[in-house]
């Protein structure tokens, strides 16, 4: 049976090791990743890290304590869903020398009553889609799919609507671009999304984005009109988007008016075209699987590579004492011996 500890530093170079194994099994569904040996600095650096300051465990043989076969760590993320606090494990969070649906149920009963037992209610986990027994394993835990990583390789775009003129913007012409940013923040509160996006100063939250370093904005312009518009940054929330070699989609809207006319696939022309000048090689975007305008159109250009999955636990368990959640831990550890 196995046995389970914290995670050291100690443990980094076998935990970087079981992950980029992982990555190479993922790596052969999606030709834009890069390699193993470009992305391994950048996997110990995020899962440094994680061991510093995350809460997990690590999975070993009792033989041998220090040999790791298995390892989940999460970190707080804040409030996640609602007013109650969260945790993400990563896609690098995660890994297992070979997959088994006991250990890894297990795994997440001893770390999920670790995140628990303060109080942290929200739960979040990204995996590699090409894991489908384990994304069985989450959704009978409770879990259900919300957001998604996806790549595609830089290429050449055929044009759809000659009429439709794409432009980057500079600092100066961000007024353009005010009130459908504004439309874009609010739509997120609609149906079936219900995320409680605050009110913001659209003008004011676009200045600040541009002016970081290697970030740009297109917008698509009809007879003069801005319709549309998106934007590009060297980082997306995957650690797989933050190899030099990749660019991000971090924001996108079409005026809904207009969105019969391929003003989105203009924008993706656009933005290639750039992309290609300026030597990238990949582009990447995450969204939200719970928006149906998003997961219809990104998947006509990227291939998914991480799914995140999320589980809400009813906060009235904190009605019961500390002495209860140690019991449940003591009956884990009694049943797994």
């Amino acid at each position: 049976m196995p046995g389970y500890r914290d995670p050291e530093i100690e443990d980094l170079p076998q935990l970087v090791d079981l992950c980029l194994m992982q990555y190479r099994i993922q790596t052969h569904e999606n030709t834009a990743f890069p390699t193993r040996a470009e992305m391994r600095p950048i996997i110990e650096d995020a899962m440094e890290h994680l061991i510093t300051y995350g809460t997990g465990l690590v999975m070993f043989e009792e033989e041998d304590i220090d040999e790791v076969y298995g390892f989940m760590i999460g970190y707080r993320t804040g409030p996640l869903f609602g007013k109650d606090l969260g945790m993400h494990i990563p896609v690098y969070g995660f890994a297992m020398m070979d997959y088994d649906s006991v250990d890894f149920v297990e795994m997440y009963k001893r770390v999920s009553l670790m995140f628990v037992h303060e109080n942290v209610y929200s739960h979040a986990i990204s995996l590699f889609p090409v894991y489908k027994e384990m994304i069985d394993d989450l959704f009978n835990l409770g879990f259900g799919k919300r957001c998604v990583d996806a790549m595609t390789k830089v290429k050449k775009l055929p044009a759809k609507n000659l009429d439709i003129e794409v432009t980057e913007v500079s600092l100066e012409q961000l007024h353009e671009l005010r009130d459908l940013h504004y439309k874009h923040n609010i739509f997120y509160r609609q149906t079936p999304l219900y995320m409680p996006n605050k009110d913001e100063d659209a003008l004011k939250d676009l200045t600040t984005w541009i002016q970081k370093e290697n970030h740009h904005i297109f917008v698509a312009k009809l007879l003069d009109q801005v319709v549309g518009y998106m934007r590009i940054e060297p980082r997306g929330e995957s650690v797989i988007s933050f190899h030099p070699s990749i660019m991000n989609i971090t924001g996108a809207f079409v005026d809904p008016f207009y969105r019969h006319m391929h003003i989105g696939h203009e924008l993706m022309r656009g933005v290639m075209t750039w992309l290609k000048d300026h030597e990238y090689v990949s582009l990447g975007v995450d969204y939200e699987s719970i928006n149906p305008y998003a997961n219809a159109f990104w998947k006509k250009y990227f291939k998914p590579y991480t799914f995140t999955l999320t589980r809400r636990i009813d906060e009235r368990i904190a009605e019961f004492t500390d002495d209860d959640l140690m019991y449940a831990l003591e009956q884990i550890d009694s049943t797994s011996h």
